[in-house]
């Protein structure tokens, strides 16, 4: 019996004895491998919500200015309401306002409610394709679409278009189209956007 106690004492002696240093640096590589492989597919994942979010954002800032432009009615010709975007330094900024009228200063269109749309996000200029609706202030440029007051895009079917939006990296994109007179949205992605 004695000599079975000292077993017991010698086992529970060598399991107090800890992690060697070879063990603990296997587990240290494992999870930096671990960690390699998937950042990558993490930082994609960020980014595509990023793009979503900011998507969805845009969709909605359109939404709104059909809505407002119905609900004031108040030029029923050349428009109640617009959405208008521009690129401020490296942000990406959209506002939802009243129409402004084509004499409208630089610090009328800096007087705006202008909101930031996620970081990491930006317009993809070449393809911005509003061409009348496109007003060329001082700096920056502001690109926009009027609605009338039935909720239709002011401009006949030069008023159309397509706003694209782009990651940092260039490679992705999201895009809000414009497609018929009636003010008529949708998304697309990638390759449909060019």
């Amino acid at each position: 019996m004695r000599l079975f106690f000292c077993d017991v004492q010698r086992d529970r002696n060598q399991s107090d004895r800890g992690f060697t240093l070879i063990e603990v640096l296997v587990v240290v590589i494992m999870i930096g491998i671990l960690s390699a492989i998937s950042a990558p597919s993490f930082l994609g994942f960020l980014n595509r919500q990023r793009m979503n979010t900011a998507q969805g954002t845009l969709y909605n800032a359109f939404r709104d200015a059909q809505s407002l432009a119905k609900t004031e009615k108040l030029v029923p010709l050349i428009g109640n309401s617009q959405v208008a975007f521009r690129t401020l330094g490296t942000t990406a900024q959209f506002v939802v306002s009243r129409r402004l009228p084509g004499t409208a200063t630089a610090a009328d269109w800096n007087s705006l409610p202008w909101q930031n749309l996620e970081s990491g996000i930006r317009y993809d200029i070449p393809y911005m394709t509003f061409t009348p609706p496109i007003v060329v202030v001082p700096n920056p440029p502001v690109y926009r679409v009027a609605f009338d007051n039935n909720g239709n895009v002011v401009g006949g079917i030069s008023g159309l278009g397509r706003v694209t939006i782009t990651n940092q990296s260039g490679v992705t994109k999201s895009c809000i189209i414009v497609s018929t007179l009636l003010g008529a949205t949708r998304t697309a992605k990638d390759t449909d956007c060019n």
